[in-house]
């Protein structure tokens, strides 16, 4: 082998290097470490963009905003590594009932959110119910000192959707916040009343 291909050989070795490199840092920027899925810095960057792509082909936008209830509590009672099997329970649970084409991200702590599109309002609701479901009924399990062990879990979501043309991202993550706390807020009066 000549120097000039020896130079060849080291520079498609450094292009191999820079892109592993690239690709790593892509995913320490953009990816949540516990769950895996998307983080907020690449939410809010993306967001508004699906928004726009979707305007222009008259879908139905829509944002789930979703909170592990009582996560703190999970994490007094039980411990932190349990807190966080809870949140990878979610995390695993949004990626079973939606498509990898969506976008599913850990906003921070306990929140969730799921950017999608409905060609219809009839498929949002059925996305609804089995989310609904979903959330309602969830088991971590773990083991303590070689015992078995399982706490249910659930979350509260709140659900905005509009014509992608009239809704920015922004004002659709801003509603389903809101849609969010006021379900939480009538879970908590309902559970004080019964």
């Amino acid at each position: 082998m000549n120097i000039h291909g020896i130079i060849e050989a080291l520079e498609a070795v450094a292009i191999i290097a820079l892109l592993l490199i690239s690709t790593k840092l892509y995913r320490l920027a953009f990816k949540d470490q516990l769950t895996d899925l998307w983080n907020s810095r690449y939410l809010y960057k993306k967001g508004q963009g699906l928004i726009d792509s979707w305007a222009k082909k008259n879908l139905l936008a829509c944002v789930f905003f979703i909170d592990l209830d009582n996560l703190g509590l999970i994490n007094n009672a039980f411990s932190h590594d349990v807190g966080d099997l809870a949140l990878k329970k979610i995390a695993d649970t949004l990626i079973n009932l939606f498509s990898k084409k969506q976008l599913i991200a850990r906003r921070s702590g306990d929140e969730f959110i799921i950017v999608t599109n409905f060609s219809s309002f009839k498929s949002l609701l059925t996305a609804e119910i089995s989310l609904k479901a979903k959330l309602s009924d969830m088991q971590i399990e773990w083991h303590e000192k070689g015992i078995p062990k399982s706490q249910n879990i659930s979350a509260t979501y709140g659900l905005i959707w509009g014509s992608a043309k009239m809704e920015t991202f922004s004002q659709l993550m801003d509603n389903a916040d809101r849609m969010m706390l006021h379900d939480k807020k009538l879970r908590t009066q309902k559970k004080a009343g019964a």
